[in-house]
């Protein structure tokens, strides 16, 4: 059996780990003797949950790149110097065979390194609309995974052969619980509506904001929350919630992410790519709220599927306690609104994303 020798590198949030996690799962279930390790911009947590699931990490300074011309160039041109040589250590250190970027500028130095090394590239994009990383990587990049086929059109048409589709890979943990289970687990009852408002692995202070004053028109005998607030917005949140007759169970940050999605009716979110990724794997109805700002890839994302009537969507500008509580009635009220919702994210999800992903990257090694 071979042993592959395997860099990721890639952001630190939730919407490059997760997928980046699954890509790596699904490698070392086929190739048990791979060797994979992780390369970016990790916290403490991230860093952790890696090598206990068996990865090699490392840690490289990564800086976006500034939107404007200032200083910020200045800083952005000597942290990817850094990250450069830093780069070509880790990949004559750990000998990879093939380097996996899956976007954010903290993959961009493994992409460049890689290719100065005479080594194979593949990067992969998880939003409709590729970041500016990634379209700079293209050029050099020996595979171009994407997630969704709108997302071709964004690259130049001198790499369109070296794109393939293979969706974004998400998490095989998130479809092992049982909605029975899970209910007992969060105390809550099986007769009700479930709630699930989630701001990403980041948080969003706003939306936290909006829904909690929402939750007040919340009949509390027809529905419960589970609300996913991140850690800066844990006591606002549960300070709120003090004042609210609402059923309610407030998480910083949550493991369970499984068990979570299984008693979920109506998941209330960003519309980062795994997020959606995992909603539409799921099968689940959503409101979507896009992050308004930056380059704004998470409205294409949102819009991606509420053009399928996948999932409803409400901008940020329009978001209102009022607004909230219409669109949560209009899913909860009509039976056949829930069940289209449903039925439409599902036809959008891509359970063998990671399979198919893992493929393109060990046909490199082969």
């Amino acid at each position: 059996m071979k042993e592959f020798k395997i860099v990721i590198a890639c952001g630190g949030t939730g919407g490059h780990i997760f997928p980046a996690v699954a890509l790596a799962e699904d490698i070392k279930n086929l190739y048990p003797g791979a060797t994979i390790c992780f390369a970016g911009v990790f916290n403490g947590r991230i860093a952790n949950h890696l090598r206990d699931s068996g990865f090699r990490v490392y840690h490289i300074k990564g800086r976006g790149m500034p939107h404007k011309p200032g200083l910020g160039v200045l800083f952005f041109a000597y942290s990817a110097i850094a990250s450069f040589i830093k780069a070509l250590a880790v990949l004559r250190n750990t000998d990879a065979g093939i380097v996996v970027s899956m976007g954010s500028f903290s993959g961009a130095p493994f992409v460049f390194a890689g290719k100065l090394l005479g080594m194979p590239v593949l990067i992969h994009e998880q939003n409709v609309m590729p970041g500016r990383a990634n379209r700079l990587c293209s050029y050099f990049a020996d595979k171009i995974a994407i997630s969704f086929e709108d997302t071709a059109q964004f690259f130049s048409k001198k790499i369109k052969r070296r794109i393939t589709v293979t969706g974004n890979p998400v998490r095989s943990s998130i479809f092992t619980a049982r909605r029975a289970e899970a209910l007992e687990f969060f105390g809550f009852k099986a007769g009700k509506f479930t709630i699930m408002l989630t701001g990403g692995s980041q948080g969003a202070h706003n939306v936290n904001a909006v829904f909690t004053q929402a939750a007040k028109q919340l009949d509390p005998e027809r529905f419960q929350i589970l609300h996913l607030c991140g850690e800066k917005d844990y006591d606002f949140v549960s300070g709120e919630y003090k004042n609210i007759n609402a059923d309610a169970k407030v998480f910083a940050f949550l493991e369970e992410m499984d068990k979570a999605y299984a008693i979920s009716d109506l998941v209330i979110s960003r519309a980062g790519a795994t997020t959606i990724a995992e909603i539409a794997a799921m099968g689940l109805a959503s409101i979507l709220i896009p992050y308004p700002y930056g380059d704004r890839h998470q409205s294409r994302n949102a819009y991606f599927l509420r053009d399928r009537k996948a999932a409803l969507v409400i901008e940020e500008n329009n978001l209102t306690k009022d607004r909230l509580v219409a669109t949560i009635n209009e899913v909860f009220a009509g039976c056949e609104n829930l069940q289209r919702l449903r039925k439409n994210s599902s036809s959008q999800g891509a359970r063998g994303a990671a399979g198919k992903l893992s493929k393109e990257v060990v046909n490199f090694l082969l």
